[in-house]
């Protein structure tokens, strides 16, 4: 898991860095933020169901 925690760093960081830029590349910011969570939120279900499935596979190989 700390690997995870290393990518919201640097996430975060170049966050910081963006935030530095004029008022007007927030939309861009948004968009990218947006971005990322349904990247994140993409990744979570597929995770689970990966899990799902892994777990009907066991229950039915005996």
């Amino acid at each position: 898991m700390p690997g995870f925690f290393i990518a919201l760093h640097k996430m975060l960081k170049g966050l910081r860095a963006c935030l530095a830029v004029p008022a007007h590349n927030m939309a861009i910011i948004g968009r990218y933020i947006k971005f990322c969570l349904c990247i994140v939120v993409a990744g979570k279900i597929v995770f689970l169901a990966l899990q799902s499935w892994r777990k009907f596979y066991e229950f039915n190989d005996c």
